[in-house]
């Protein structure tokens, strides 16, 4: 027992803390990162930031805000920039979440929204995805509540991989009670085929949408920390007041206004994902190992035991570390898409399962 459990906030004694991804392997493919890496540009541009590492950053982060309105069409007060998007949904919950408070959450998300609103002391309600694992709005409206605060929905969703068209989303936002405030987490976004400024246009219409976005990902930035998310101004001010006062380095801010400079970039990781998961999944097809089809870039694998037991072994055997986790006490396997020689490994690996 640890001797200071009785003095901590009650809110978080029954709390697990999140458990990383295993980091040692000779291919990583568990944590959805970009494993090509960024342009050398973009590393120009961290080293001339590093050079002033004595100067506290700007707070504000002034000139990426800037830089994404111009990008997408808004306003730089409509963007908050955090420590990765857990940073922000760590904010959020500090402005917006009390012990009366409910949110909603899908069984098969990214855990760290509903972490961070019970450290906020708010309940939880978990919608659970249909049998095609995917989040059904209509569920999501359903479960809604007297006390409900906010909504959180991934699209593209982390697992699974799938996505909901716009239309529905818009559909769900019209109905919605002005009152509560629906996070939009966009992480994987890049990868589909959904226009990229798409979701934004719903800014003019929903004062109650939040939309969340990170570098981390198609940026290949995972280890600076970089997250962007867009509202209503009037949102933005109030998360302001809670958010900490240099919580983005000079770094990671320059690292992403290089990668935004970059047009084809985000085409070019696209081009090369898309590539690989057409590789990875015709090999699970030929396997006959279920898996759901993927707009990101990861493959969400439902295996048999008898499959899983084979495929945890021959992936230690080839040292690839992918991701493994139970749902419903049921064995999945999450991988992330790697560079074409990963592939070919990776590949070999399931091959010979």
């Amino acid at each position: 027992m640890n001797k200071f459990f009785n003095i901590a906030r009650k809110e978080i004694k029954d709390l697990e803390a999140y458990i990383p991804a295993k980091r040692e392997a000779e291919i990583i493919i568990n944590a959805n990162e970009n494993n090509w890496g960024a342009p050398s540009e973009v590393y120009e541009e961290i080293c001339r930031a590093a050079a002033n590492a004595k100067r506290y950053p700007d707070s504000t982060n002034t000139q990426l805000r800037e830089l994404l309105a111009a990008r997408f069409g808004l306003s730089a007060e409509n963007f908050i920039i955090s420590n990765g998007l857990d940073g922000f949904f760590t904010m959020f919950c500090r402005a917006f979440l009390s012990p009366n408070d409910d949110i909603l959450v899908s069984d098969c998300t990214f855990s760290v929204y509903a972490l961070n609103a019970k450290i906020a002391g708010s309940s939880v309600t978990v919608v659970p995805v249909r049998e095609d694992f995917s989040q059904n709005l209509d569920d999501y409206y359903s479960n809604i509540k007297p006390n409900t605060k906010a909504i959180f929905y991934c699209n593209p969703n982390n697992p699974t991989g799938l996505a909901v068209p716009l239309v529905e989303i818009k559909n769900f936002l019209k109905k919605l009670p002005k009152n509560i405030l629906f996070i939009l987490d966009e992480a994987y976004i890049e990868f589909s085929d959904v226009k990229q400024d798409a979701s934004y246009k719903l800014l003019e219409k929903f004062d109650n949408l939040i939309i969340c976005r990170t570098c981390s990902k198609i940026c290949a930035l995972a280890g600076l920390r970089i997250g962007y998310s867009a509202m209503h101004k009037d949102l933005a001010k109030i998360i302001s007041l809670v958010r900490e006062t240099y919580c983005v380095s000079e770094v990671a801010e320059a690292a992403a206004k290089a990668s935004f400079s970059m047009k084809n970039m985000i085409q070019i990781v696209k081009s090369r994902v898309k590539t690989g998961r057409k590789m990875l999944e015709k090999t699970l097809e030929e396997k006959a190992i279920r898996f759901i089809p993927s707009c990101t870039n990861f493959v969400y694998i439902l295996p048999t035991p008898e499959e899983n037991e084979k495929l945890r072994k021959i992936f230690e055997s080839y040292s690839i570390a992918v991701r493994f986790w139970k749902f419903h006490e049921r064995e999945t396997i999450r991988v992330t898409i790697g560079t074409e020689n990963e592939m070919v490994k990776i590949v070999s690996a399931i091959q010979n399962a």
